[in-house]
């Protein structure tokens, strides 16, 4: 059962979803193996549940009841298992997001800053400079490692490589 969604949708079993701009409501599992296939062919759409948990590379295990398609050609097939919904196959993607500078830190030549979770991966878009601290920005939940990490990132003004440290706490 091919159906093209915008606005509001709620989905049924067996059901391949073309969303433009939707918010897609999964059903309750009635029963295990319930499968709905959501793509995203434009705008940003949102896929949510009522009531139970959807799960997947990258969110928050036993948390999440939204999942973002925020890109064109992203896509996830949820199956449901368990009384909960997995995603099998494809991944939540945020498209990017903008993140709010702090302790004076700007956008250089004021352009915006941004970050994208796909999955597991989170990538950082935009130069930044400035600051009064070490500490220019704090991540979203869900965007944050699980535990800290140091990634290396060029110095624009110098082409040198520096370390950027992003904590658990999303700092």
């Amino acid at each position: 059962n091919v159906v093209f969604a915008t606005g509001a949708h709620t989905a049924a079993d067996g059901e391949w979803i073309y969303a433009a701009s939707a918010t897609i409501t999964l059903p309750t599992p009635a029963t295990a193996d319930q499968v709905v296939r959501v793509w995203n062919e434009s705008g940003a759409t949102t896929v949510t549940t009522p009531s139970q948990w959807i799960i997947g590379r990258g969110l928050i295990a036993g948390t999440q009841t939204v999942v973002q398609l925020a890109t064109v050609g992203a896509h996830a097939v949820f199956v449901s298992v368990g009384g909960v919904w997995w995603i099998t196959e494809g991944e939540e993607d945020t498209g990017e997001v903008a993140m709010t500078l702090i302790n004076s830190w700007s956008g250089a030549g004021g352009g915006s800053c941004s970050v994208r979770r796909q999955g597991n991966v989170v990538r950082f878009y935009g130069v930044i400079t400035g600051g009064t601290s070490i500490t220019a920005f704090v991540l979203p939940l869900g965007y944050c490692p699980p535990l800290s990490r140091t990634f290396p990132v060029i110095n624009q003004s110098g082409g040198t490589a520096v370390q950027c440290a992003v904590a658990y706490s999303g700092t």
